[in-house]
């Protein structure tokens, strides 16, 4: 994603960020889940931990950790008003979301995924 400009940095004081990662990944570790759930999620806290120090949006084409992200969310509810998009799915909806300058959209948010 970097090679193809497709990254962008966010300056951001780490030391939220940090923070935010090591409470989830902690979380994760203690949680009753399968190790294939624990996997997964592991590999992408740092999207939703960059997204609670950010815009509460992560935008990911990975509907399992998403679903897995979503399940958790009671065990975890600071994660519950993250908004998770895939653009693989009805991507006219999503772009008029984009247009319209992303607005809060409940049914974006990881406590109401399915």
């Amino acid at each position: 994603m970097v090679g193809r400009r497709k990254f962008r940095y966010v300056e951001t004081d780490e030391a939220p960020y940090a923070s935010w990662y090591e409470q989830l990944c902690l979380a994760i570790q203690k949680a009753d889940l399968t190790d294939k759930s624990r996997r997964v999620m592991v590999k992408d806290a740092h999207l939703v931990a960059a997204a609670l120090c950010t815009d509460r949006i992560v935008v990911s084409l990975d509907n399992d950790a998403r679903s897995r992200f979503s399940e958790f969310s009671g065990g975890f509810p600071q994660i519950g008003d993250v908004m998770w998009l895939s653009p693989a799915g009805d991507s006219e909806r999503w772009q008029r979301w984009l247009v319209d300058g992303a607005p809060d959209d409940p049914s974006f948010r990881l406590h109401q995924a399915g």
